[in-house]
């Protein structure tokens, strides 16, 4: 999440080759991976729990945050995609009173 940009990137990537036929096994192979990195993610947090570390609720409370994150993300480019449409409208509106 350092780099919004990249992360975005590769979230776009991933959306158009979810439904590729000619990648689809690639895409099976990275979904199973995907998941083996949850699970061995819920053991860390699970791990982290008993140790007192992290708070004591359930793993899945702690992982999902990320997945607000991945959405401030997407919020963050929707807002600059409308800022952006604005500064052209009103670039726009300047030059037709120039």
């Amino acid at each position: 999440m350092a780099n919004p940009a990249d992360d975005r990137l590769v979230q776009k990537l991933e959306d158009k080759l979810a439904d590729a036929e000619d990648v689809k096994e690639q895409m099976m192979q990275f979904y199973q991976i995907r998941r083996s990195h949850e699970e061995s993610l819920k053991s860390v947090v699970s791990d982290l729990i008993k140790k007192g570390i992290l708070e004591n609720v359930p793993p899945h409370f702690h992982y999902l945050s990320l997945g607000t994150s991945t959405g401030a993300i997407e919020l963050f480019f929707i807002r600059l995609g409308a800022i952006l449409m604005i500064c052209q409208i009103f670039l726009v509106i300047l030059q037709v009173l120039a």
